[in-house]
C-alpha cells in the first residue's frame, strides 16, 4: 500500500507541472502572436516619407507647398494624393511642411481630435544640386479612422 501512494503523489506533481507548463506556453504564444500595430504604422509612414523624398517631383512638391499660394496648394494637393495612394484606408492623415529649426507639430483643428493613437513620422527634403531652396521638413501624422 505504502508504495502506490508514493507513485500516486509523483503522478499528481507530474500532472501539476505539465498544467503549468502547457499554462505559460498558451501566455507565451499569445502574446508572441499579437501583431505590434504601432510599428507596423510606423514602418508604414517611413516607407511614404522615403519615397516622398527620393522622387523629384515630390521633393519639390515637398519645397514649393510650405506658402499658402495656389502653387502651393496643388503641390500640398499633389503630396497628398501619393500618401493616400500608400495607406491604407482605415487610416486618416494630415502632414505639416516646416523649416528645418521649426517645431513642426498637430495644428489644432478639431478635426484630427480623436481616441486612437496619432503617430507621426518626419523625414527632411532638401534641394537638389542645381537649384537651392532651404531645406524643409515634412511630418506625417497617421491615426486609425474610427
Amino acid at each position: 500500500m505504502r508504495g502506490k501512494r508514493g507513485i500516486m503523489r509523483i503522478i499528481e506533481a507530474f500532472i501539476a507541472v505539465m498544467l503549468i507548463a502547457g499554462f505559460m506556453l498558451v501566455l507565451y504564444y499569445t502574446k508572441m502572436n499579437v501583431p505590434d500595430e504601432r510599428e507596423g504604422i510606423i514602418q508604414l509612414e517611413r516607407i511614404i516619407l522615403e519615397k516622398i523624398a527620393s522622387e523629384e517631383n515630390l521633393r519639390q512638391a515637398v519645397l514649393d507647398g510650405y506658402p499658402d499660394t495656389s502653387a502651393g496648394k496643388s503641390n500640398r494637393t499633389l503630396i497628398e494624393n501619393e500618401i493616400k495612394s500608400l495607406l491604407p484606408t482605415n487610416y486618416n492623415f494630415t502632414f505639416n511642411i516646416c523649416d528645418l529649426n521649426e517645431v513642426c507639430g498637430l495644428k489644432e483643428n478639431r478635426e484630427y481630435y480623436t481616441s486612437n493613437q496619432i503617430f507621426s513620422e518626419e523625414v527632411s527634403v532638401s534641394s537638389t544640386l542645381f537649384t537651392y531652396i532651404g531645406p524643409k521638413k515634412l511630418r506625417l501624422f497617421v491615426w486609425e479612422t474610427e
